[in-house]
C-alpha cells in the first residue's frame, strides 16, 4: 500500500516541476532575469523533473537500490 501512495505523491510531484520549469520558460512574469539564465533554470527543472520519475518508476517497480547505483 505504500509504494501506491509513494508512487501517486512521486506523479504529482514530477508533472510539477516540469510545469514549473515551463512556467518560468515561457511567462516572463515569472523571474525577472534575462532569458538565457531562465532557460537553463527552466531546462534544468524540467530535466529534474524527468530524473525523478524514472527514479520513482524504478522503485516503485520493486528494483533495489543496489540495482540502480
Amino acid at each position: 500500500m505504500n509504494k501506491k501512495y509513494f508512487f501517486y505523491f512521486s506523479l504529482v510531484m514530477c508533472v510539477a516541476y516540469v510545469a514549473f520549469g515551463i512556467f518560468i520558460i515561457f511567462f516572463d512574469t515569472a523571474i525577472q532575469v534575462n532569458k538565457s539564465m531562465k532557460v537553463f533554470f527552466g531546462v534544468a527543472i524540467i530535466l529534474y523533473g524527468i530524473f525523478r520519475s524514472i527514479r520513482s518508476y524504478q522503485l516503485v517497480r520493486g528494483k533495489s537500490n543496489n540495482e540502480l547505483k
